[in-house]
């Protein structure tokens, strides 16, 4: 199965409607701007938890592990300059 999106937004609006109330979501902290403001302004209040880490750090991405964790959002290439 494909689909296709008109945008990158669509396609992570899509991917981040697939979660429900109470999962844990780990993301990069370098990831575009409006992916953060998604999350932050609207999946937030959908009952998503989220915890941001710095995507290079195998540790730091390990540690943020719970149970609750269904997803782990990468994106490339990131905001960091």
């Amino acid at each position: 199965m494909g689909l296709a999106f008109a945008s990158g937004m669509a396609a992570v609006t899509a991917v981040l409607m697939v979660y429900k109330t109470g999962d844990h979501l780990i993301v990069v902290e370098d990831c575009y701007g409006g992916t953060y403001r998604v999350i932050n302004k609207e999946f937030i209040n959908l009952g998503l938890t989220v915890t941001f880490v710095d995507g290079s750090d195998i540790d730091e991405i390990v540690q943020a592990i719970t149970p609750a964790t269904k997803a782990i959002l990468v994106e490339t290439p990131s905001n960091y300059i």
